[in-house]
């Protein structure tokens, strides 16, 4: 079992996100002590970014675009974009499954491709993670899923996200965690799908996790959800063109996403229909997202979403760490800065 153990040079974790994919890999330096192994190095995932949107367009010949290219307005004319597909795996033959299967299969072929000196077949596992709140029977399928694209992925190749990210921090020198983990601390993983909590002291025997169906995509629906209520040409376009929807969704989270890299700052987005489809029916319509500084957060207390992201908070206090104290609290997720 050792010598099947150390055919292995390589770990790589990636992390399917509902929003954005990234992922890292380290080195199985086996005789090398632990606490003198390099640290995760993240990899490029095309571009020059460690990220990319969790996208994917399936063209009529079969052939896939992720992230970025996705969005491509010569592929939008030709195929259904598809975005926020993650989501709790019920049959591993589902419709939503099977894109989730394919993306899987496109971001590990572009892993390889992109390191095709060090990735060689057989020298390496992949470890994925899962909301929270997945019970280990859906993180099995979960599992099955990545096997199935193709993905050499261990039975026990899974890991809860927050756990992970709980991980991290503890290595991670400026988070502060390390010294609070005696007393106690917690993670906060704000994710595109879930909220997730992971806490933590020496006199419990394990951590405790829970996640809520609370995750910053509810932001970016919220959004669309109103213009599409006081656009009727939005209403049009999506009537005619159903498959098309999820761009508009995903311009929306752009938009999130300026709002809060720079809170200060005036955030405007005009979508053209006219291009990304050739049809003289939306010739001159548009699409306009604009949020002066603090009107977003301010939306968002209004339609309820602030507080969902509190009574979550709460839940878990009391439910999962009644009466446990917490002294540091370290917060990650793509959608943290929020």
């Amino acid at each position: 079992m050792e010598n099947k153990k150390r055919q292995y040079e390589y770990v790589i974790g990636i992390d399917f996100g509902h929003g954005e994919t990234s992922a890292a890999v380290c080195a199985l330096d086996w005789d090398t002590p632990v606490d003198q192994l390099d640290a995760a190095k993240d990899l490029e995932m095309g571009g020059n970014m460690k990220v990319i949107p969790s996208a994917i367009t399936i063209l009529e010949n079969g052939e896939a675009k992720i992230g970025d290219s996705a969005f491509n307005p010569d592929v939008l004319r030709q195929a259904k974009v598809n975005i926020c597909f993650k989501q709790a795996p019920k049959s591993i033959d589902g419709e939503k499954e099977g894109i989730m299967i394919r993306y899987m299969k496109e971001v590990y072929r572009r892993i390889r491709e992109n390191n095709t000196g060090m990735l060689t077949d057989g020298n390496h596992l992949v470890y994925i993670a899962t909301p929270s709140g997945w019970d280990k029977g859906t993180q099995q399928l979960y599992v099955q899923m990545a096997q199935r694209a193709g993905l050499p992925v261990p039975q026990n190749g899974v890991t809860k996200e927050s756990r992970a990210a709980f991980v991290r921090a503890q290595h991670d020198s400026t988070s502060g965690i390390s010294r609070n983990i005696e007393k106690g601390a917690i993670v906060f993983d704000m994710g595109s799908s879930t909220l997730d909590f992971t806490y933590m002291n020496r006199e419990l025997p394990n951590l405790i996790d829970n996640g809520y169906d609370c995750g910053a995509s509810h932001v970016e629906k919220a959004i669309f959800a109103q213009n599409e209520s006081e656009n009727e040409a939005i209403k049009r376009f999506e009537e005619k063109y159903p498959d098309l929807k999820d761009y508009l969704l995903f311009e929306a989270r752009k938009v999130k996403e300026k709002v809060y890299f720079d809170p200060s700052l005036k955030v405007k987005k005009t979508v053209v229909f006219e291009d990304f489809i050739d049809d003289d029916e939306f010739e001159d319509e548009r699409y306009k997202l604009s949020f002066q500084p603090g009107e977003l957060d301010e939306f968002l207390k209004q339609n309820g979403y602030v507080s969902q992201i509190e009574e979550a908070m709460r839940d878990y206090k009391n439910r999962f760490i009644p009466n446990q104290k917490i002294y540091g609290v370290f917060l990650t997720g793509g959608a943290s800065r929020m």
